[in-house]
């Protein structure tokens, strides 16, 4: 089963198919912009770009994302 928040058809080139296929609404609570998973650079980014987190797994299913190399 694909996760709405780290998998993507990759039939669009805009920032909803490079970013994952859904919003993680309000995780810091109301106010704050949603977050996504970038599927590209492996990075938990704010729906307004301005900031953006490295993570190896999807915060909502635990997939992994990518390995550090040894």
């Amino acid at each position: 089963m694909k996760c709405p928040y780290c998998h993507s058809d990759g039939s669009r080139l805009d920032n909803v198919s490079v970013w994952g296929s859904k919003p993680i609404d309000n995780l810091a609570g109301p106010g704050y912009p949603d977050l996504y998973v970038d599927l590209s650079t492996h990075r938990l980014v704010s729906g307004d770009a301005m900031q953006d987190w490295r993570i190896r797994h999807c915060p909502m299913c635990g997939r992994k994302l990518w390995e550090e190399n040894k």
